[in-house]
């Protein structure tokens, strides 16, 4: 019988045992080819990071009859988007190259993409690009509010909450202290809030950011008979209010057109 002289890879980077199995060509062909490049491509990519090679250099590269030194390693990191320890981390595709068997692969798999999703364990967290206005609304008069005001801008995931549409700027104190002057507030498309939802809503072409309250009028109210429809059902009335005490109500009158923009999300 023929006993298979297996050598497992050592823990640690070793540079012989690199050189012997060619780590880094296989590895700078594995990356490349994750890229979809064929090596004349690759070799194109490579002159944007002033590197110069013949196609018979690049190819002793995978091959591992040369290497490329520390200058020409770092930029082909960059023209891979791969970070240089992908050099020195085992395959997880050989099981030759893991002490893992398949059922702690596998763990290991569940994990990985658990730490990857949280950005407090990721070294360049994830970005989403949203649409943000930058005008600016909840001032006492409101803001004038339409779509041209909004552009696209990239931020953090983990500053944008779940369900957020878009973004608007606060202006003014009305909504201190739970809202200040330039906060950035994210919204979720929505026409119906119940009283008590801070929301945003465009009234008369300006846009507010106010909680939403539903209130019926006593017969004292001038506005008591606008309220009443022809069948005698007394509805309810809508004011916007401000957290700051200073700002009265707007009561909107029933011949006003108050649309709900959204809800206001915490």
């Amino acid at each position: 019988m023929k006993i298979l002289d297996f050598k497992r890879p050592p823990s640690r980077f070793m540079a012989e045992y690199a050189r012997e199995q060619n780590l880094i060509g296989k590895k700078i062909q594995a990356a490349r080819k994750a890229q979809k490049l064929t090596q004349i491509e690759f070799i194109e990519r490579l002159k944007d990071y002033e590197i110069d090679l013949s196609l018979s250099a690049y190819s002793k590269w995978e091959m591992g009859t040369s290497a490329p030194n520390g200058y020409q390693l770092l930029a082909l990191c960059s023209a891979l988007n791969i970070s240089y320890d992908f050099f020195t981390a085992p395959d997880p595709q050989r099981e030759d190259d893991d002490v893992l068997n398949y059922e702690g692969r596998r763990m290991l798999k569940e994990y990985r993409v658990f730490l990857e999703s949280n950005d407090r364990y990721i070294s360049h967290p994830k970005t989403r690009i949203m649409p943000v206005s930058n005008l600016k609304v909840s001032a006492g008069t409101g803001e004038p509010l339409d779509d041209e005001s909004f552009e696209q801008i990239s931020l953090p995931a983990s500053q944008i909450p779940d369900g957020a549409d878009f973004g608007v700027y606060i202006h003014g104190d009305s909504m201190e202290p739970l809202y200040r002057d330039g906060q950035l507030v994210w919204i979720h498309r929505c026409d119906i809030l119940n009283s008590g939802d801070v929301g945003l809503f465009i009234l008369e072409g300006h846009g507010y950011v106010k909680m939403y309250n539903e209130y019926y009028p006593d017969e004292k109210d001038p506005a008591f008979k606008d309220h009443i429809d022809s069948y005698g059902i007394l509805h309810p009335g809508v004011a916007l209010v401000s957290y700051n005490e200073k700002y009265s109500p707007i009561i909107i009158a029933p011949e006003e057109t108050l649309k709900i923009a959204g809800r206001v999300l915490s």
